[in-house]
């Protein structure tokens, strides 16, 4: 009789080892934090962005599907990258193109099941310095003699890996005061080792 009990035991056991594995796989590594800096770093791209004296994140991963609709296709969004769109740059627009990045896309439009996750400060690698949005009316000093730079809040949500943790896709939003913001979809390619941001697609602007 102790055999049947026994080979119980060690099957809950699996299992709650399994789950338990599971759970602590969609906690942020460092892997996230390079592509989120990526990002952050090659910004500056867009046209008549203003420099940016700070960039301010939010606290916790977020989420904000704004004009995303569940039925919207790869091959739609594909033709619409900034850099494919408005700067008329080839290389981001064969890439955008690769139908692997749709199986990505039907993952990340989902991703507002996912726990969301804190980030930090020191964990992100940048030209501009990075506050964390519950410190921004606590850091004053940082902020002064500044006011010329613009201080962008982001917002950032989990990332969507391919198998291969090659290509990479989440959402971003970032608000620069007044009429000056939106919302994107970010598209990273790990190249040589370093991730690239390929292109972003834009979802809401104001």
């Amino acid at each position: 009789m102790t055999r049947p009990y026994t080979l119980l035991l060690v099957c809950l056991f699996a299992c709650f080892t399994s789950c338990k594995s599971v759970d602590s796989s969609t906690d942020l590594i460092d892997e996230d934090y390079r592509i989120y800096s990526a990002y952050l770093t090659d910004f500056p791209f867009y046209k008549n962005v203003p420099s940016a004296g700070a960039i301010i994140i939010n606290d916790s991963t977020t989420f904000n599907p704004n004009n995303i609709h569940p039925t919207t296709p790869w091959s739609w969004v594909a033709k619409l990258g900034d850099r494919c769109h408005y700067l008329k740059n080839t290389v981001s627009c064969k890439r955008a193109q690769d139908p692997a990045w749709a199986s990505l896309f039907e993952t990340i439009k989902q991703a507002s099941s996912l726990k969301q996750e804190r980030l930090f400060a020191h964990k992100f690698t940048v030209r501009c310095p990075i506050i964390m949005r519950s410190q921004q009316a606590k850091t004053p000093s940082e902020r002064q003699g500044d006011s010329l730079s613009t201080h962008y809040l982001f917002g950032l949500s989990r990332i969507s890996f391919d198998q291969n943790k090659t290509r990479a896709l989440f959402f971003a939003s970032f608000y620069c005061g007044g009429k000056c913001g939106r919302g994107e979809l970010v598209m990273l390619e790990k190249v040589n080792q370093t991730w690239l941001l390929i292109d972003t697609f834009r979802f809401w602007i104001s």
